[in-house]
This record gives structure tokens, sequence and C-alpha cells, in this order.
């Protein structure tokens, strides 16, 4: 019996996402249909280009951090190389551990009076 359904007919697409925090694998696991997309995760930037290089995925999807220069230095890497440079690359960017730094400090500053109360002459 053949399969008439036009989307099962379609063949099965690599997906490489690097660096992915659980947020974003947790979005991409609703977002993307199992069936349709074969996801491959690469946990560091130190793996990740040869990994690319080797799967030749439809898409690569890279988590990088603004205080980490390795994810920009992968992107330049994945565009200058003749056997990449094609691929689609999806960039998901944070703030990076300064920026939450900072976040969590202002969160503080705000929670604590600057001065203490004054007591009342008595």
């Amino acid at each position: 019996m053949m399969d008439t359904n036009p989307i099962a007919a379609l063949p099965t697409q690599q997906v490489v996402v690097i660096n992915g925090d659980a947020a974003v694998m947790s979005t991409l696991e609703t977002s993307l249909d199992p069936g349709r997309y074969e996801m491959v995760f690469v946990e560091s930037y130190a793996y990740a280009y040869a990994s690319i290089r080797r799967i030749l995925p439809d898409l690569i999807i890279l988590c990088a951090s603004l205080d980490e220069p390795a994810g920009f230095q992968l992107l330049t890497m994945i565009k200058l190389d003749p056997l990449t440079r094609d691929i689609p690359v999806l960039t998901y960017t944070d703030e990076g551990q300064d920026a939450r730094a900072h976040d969590q400090t202002a969160q503080i500053a705000d929670e604590v009076p600057l001065l203490p109360a004054r007591q009342a002459p008595g």
C-alpha cells in the first residue's frame, strides 16, 4: 500500500543544534516535528565544526552568548568554508553571564533600601 500523505513522503532533514540549553531544546521539541527532523545536539563549540562538516545538515541552530566569542568564531568558520557556507544558520543569542549578573544585582538593589529607615526621636 502506498503512502499518499505528501508530508510523510518528504525526506527527513538533519538539524544540528550547537550549545543549546534546556529552554532551547524544549522549544525545538515542540516546534520541529520529530518525524521530519533528525536532531543532532552538539554540546560544545570544540566539536561543532567537525560535526557540521561530517554531517552537512540542512539547518544549523547556533546558541551563542554575547560574552563568549567562540560561537561567533564558529559562525565565521561555517560561512567562510565552501563546503558549509550555504547551510542556513539560525542564531539564538543571549546576553551572557555579565548581563545576567548585572540584572540580578539590579534586582537586589531594588529590593534592599539604600538607607536604613529613620527611627522616630524618642
